[in-house]
């Protein structure tokens, strides 16, 4: 399908907002594809091939084959690129964060902005894990729909080898507190400052690896 059908709107800071049609999704996931993938010697990591298609585009596949129903794709760095990858879906919208080289944190803001308000959470997925599976994806999710009777508040956690990893999932009563952390690469702090709402999860060890450099990928 043309990936003109899409609408992309572009955040500079946080004064963007998408107001989504999709209103029966209990968890959002912002997707984040905004990096500069500095490290990687052969070109964009995301744009690299793995079994058979683009990173980038294994990962969105695993999420639109996930229960997850609203996908919020962040874009920064080679956004043209990487948006013609992108299929026309209902359950996707794109939003282009110009201030990329701030780091994580303003692509977790801007997608969280650009999400449907009626969530009960984001799930904070990175596009360079493609060995996380819609398996995978889906026991996150299930736990945290698992959990918000029991805990008001909760924040999955996945870990890998007994270590922590994406995507993490909040809920959404953390919105402001995510638009106003100050850290500029990613939201672990309000992890560590909410440990008692914190859970975590079990994976498959060998779901947790992203691609960062050559060696990583020649790992894959």
């Amino acid at each position: 399908m043309s990936v003109e059908l899409l609408e992309t709107t572009f955040c500079n800071g946080l004064d963007k907002f998408i107001e989504l049609s999709i209103t029966d999704t209990p968890i959002s996931a912002i997707l984040l594809a905004a990096g500069l993938s500095t490290r990687m010697e052969g070109g964009h990591k995301l744009l690299m091939a793995y079994h058979g298609k683009p990173i980038f585009r294994h990962v969105l596949d695993e999420l639109l084959n996930s229960q997850v129903k609203e996908i919020v794709i962040v874009l920064g760095h080679s956004h043209n690129e990487i948006e013609k990858l992108v299929p026309a879906n209902s359950r996707i919208s794109v939003v282009v964060n110009e201030g990329y080289k701030q780091g994580m944190t303003s692509s977790i803001q801007c997608g969280v902005k650009a999400a449907n308000p009626l969530v009960q959470g984001y799930l904070i997925a990175v596009a360079d894990m493609p060995k996380l599976t819609s398996d995978d994806l889906n026991l996150l999710l299930e736990a945290f729909i698992g959990n918000v009777n029991s805990l008001s508040r909760p924040i999955i956690v996945p870990t890998y080898n007994g270590q922590r990893g994406n995507p993490v999932i909040f809920h959404a009563s953390y919105r402001n507190e995510i638009l106003g952390h100050q850290y500029p690469e990613g939201c672990r702090q309000i992890v560590v400052d909410h440990a008692a709402q914190s859970i975590e999860v079990a994976m498959r060890d060998d779901a947790g690896g992203d691609v960062d450099t050559q060696q990583d990928y020649e790992r894959l």
